[in-house]
């Protein structure tokens, strides 16, 4: 035997020796970890210890973090953009109303900004002008402003109007709209600059391991987060940012409706993500394996809610399910691949500027529709809670003066609400406003066989429905809080007639008892009485009467003998008349 095979050998005898310890050890784990699962004071403890850290001590009936590696790395995999495929967000809409309360607020914010003066210096009015005379008339229309771009810009012609732009954004798209006659709507796009187009691919383009988080309300359980997770997260927190970036500004500097009380919610915004050869809404439809696939990540919907437009295919925008009731987002996802060369020429070409303003002319009217039933849901939410938490004031509870406090704040509070519910419901009769600004895109699935729906008629039967809902509730809560008001003040008037009726009685013991401190002692009662009777008869007085001692004088003056009477005229002729001698 040669020194080659007698080294052969010796491995192979070497690995038949480890592979028999590590068998062996193995056992013995196993063999161990069945007499710990079958104590139940320690498997119990230690499952006390693996719920409140389940990173640091493993499970005693499940599998190790590292036996999740093989599925990481495809759920990796399939959670990642491919290298063929480019995905930019490109811009966020956001969308704010002002009612009859908060059209100065919108005229004082337009002056701080300059937007009210006339772009081109030309014969027409400005844009507050132009809000002024469609509130007064009472008619709908759009008033463009234009691009609106730092001051220091100048790569765009006419450039009038200028604003402090958050960073991350490059301009500003901004239009106003009047809805109906006591509703202005102001909406702008708020276009990302070239690095904040790729945070969704960076996020996504990360890999991630599945781990253990403990769940901080419920104590002794937690959540296992596989990669697919970990980057939903991920994009829903860069979502936020994008949607407070926008909401951030228009509270900073046009408030409206959605950004003050008592909604104090956050106005509706979108988001235009594009893509050249998968499609968001479209690819996320599919069951089994595509369900952890990147697109079903991103469109936090199913494609039975998306619209698609009848002019592009790849055109297709669904609203996001939110965990918040305060907070609307739609998805706006465009397959660029697909757009005609005649679509893109006027805007420059292929290019994510063109399709910005390409996607902006088609869903502006959608967007204004979507705020307007945003403004009628948030109503309603009020309406309820408002309904909800006020509590008439027991007898027992001084909570009266608070329960009348938080009707009438709820009366001011509401005091355009009504006017603005009836406008949109009569809006909504009116199918030609719809079809003018919502034209354009029906259902992306249709249901058993039926033709698609179009948008236009969905949504204006939508809004028609939850505003007549609206005027129904509201009248009825305030039918209802007119009567509590009503009850309160009569129950509040019962209670002060019974405390004055108890004062009456108090003041009334009191009296009684005063004047009995006030009487002589009921010995000088009866003293009194027999000598007003005898006076009465005619008899003298009672000598039992006990004396009054006489009052010591306070000054002692020197004694004077009695004063003798002068005599009269009789009595002195008598007494001469003696004294004459015989």
């Amino acid at each position: 035997m040669g020194a080659v095979d007698r080294l052969l050998q010796y491995n192979t005898s070497l690995a038949i020796m480890t592979t028999n310890k590590q068998t062996t050890s193995t056992t013995r784990s196993d063999a161990i970890r069945d007499w710990l699962r079958r104590n139940r004071i320690f498997s119990r403890f230690w499952w006390r210890c693996h719920a409140r850290f389940p990173r640091l001590v493993p499970s005693l009936h499940s599998r190790r973090l590292s036996s999740y590696m093989e599925r990481d790395i495809g759920d990796n995999e399939k959670t990642s953009i491919p290298l063929e495929e480019e995905m930019r967000v490109l811009c966020i809409w956001c969308t704010e109303v002002y009612g009859p309360s908060e059209i100065d607020a919108l005229y004082t914010g337009l002056e701080k900004l300059d937007w009210h003066l006339d772009r081109f210096h030309g014969p027409q009015s400005g844009c507050i002008d132009w809000i002024k005379r469609q509130r007064q008339f009472g008619s709908e229309g759009t008033f463009n402003l234009g691009i609106i771009s730092r001051r220091d810009e100048t790569r765009y012609l006419a450039m009038n109007y200028f604003a402090d732009l958050p960073n991350g954004v490059d301009y500003l798209i901004a239009e106003v709209h009047q809805l109906c006659p006591s509703l202005t709507c102001v909406q702008i796009a708020f276009v990302l600059d070239e690095a904040h187009q790729k945070l969704y691919t960076e996020e996504l383009q990360i890999e991630r391991s599945t781990t253990h988080e403990p769940i901080r309300d419920r104590f002794g359980s937690y959540r296992i987060m596989d990669p697919y997770h970990h980057k939903q997260r991920a994009i829903e927190s860069r979502r936020c940012e994008l949607q407070t970036l926008s909401v951030q500004w228009f509270r900073k500097n046009l408030p409206g409706l959605f950004c003050s009380t008592p909604l104090d919610g956050y106005p509706p915004t979108a988001e235009l993500i594009t893509t050249q050869r998968a499609s968001i809404l479209e690819d996320s439809r599919h069951g089994g394996d595509s369900m952890k696939s990147w697109p079903r990540l991103m469109a936090n919907s199913f494609i039975h809610n998306a619209w698609r437009s009848t002019e592009y295919s790849s055109l297709l925008f669904a609203p996001q399910d939110s965990d918040s009731e305060d907070k609307s987002h739609i998805l706006i996802s465009l397959r660029t691949s697909d757009l005609p060369v005649a679509a893109v020429e006027p805007f420059g070409g292929y290019q994510p500027s063109a399709y910005t303003s390409l996607i902006h002319e088609r869903v502006n009217g959608i967007l204004i529709s979507f705020a307007a039933i945003s403004l009628l849901n948030a109503f309603r939410r009020v309406l309820i809670q408002t309904r909800d938490q006020l509590k008439v004031a027991s007898p027992r509870k001084r909570r009266v003066l608070k329960s009348l406090d938080y009707i009438q704040n709820f009366f001011s509070a509401s005091l355009q609400v009504p006017s603005i519910v009836g406008e949109l419901a009569e809006k909504a009769r009116n199918e030609h406003s719809y079809r003018w600004s919502c034209e354009g895109f029906i259902e992306a699935v249709a249901f058993r066989g039926e033709p698609p729906a179009k948008f236009d008629e969905r949504i204006r039967a939508h809004t028609k429905h939850l505003a007549t809902r609206l005027l129904n509730d509201d009248k009825t809560t305030r039918e209802s809080f007119k009567q509590i008001s009503e009850v309160v003040t009569a129950r509040e008037s019962v209670k002060a007639q019974r405390r004055m009726e108890i004062l009456t009685v108090v003041a009334i013991a009191v009296a009684a008892l005063s004047l009995w401190i006030a009487l002589p002692p009921v010995d000088k009662w009866r003293g009194g009485l027999r000598d007003l009777t005898n006076t009465i008869a005619g008899e003298p007085l009672a000598t039992d009467s006990v004396p009054v001692p006489p009052v010591a004088p306070l000054i002692h003056k020197k004694a004077t003998p009695p004063k003798t009477p002068k005599p009269s005229l009789q009595e002195g002729l008598r007494v001469k008349i003696q004294k004459v001698p015989e």
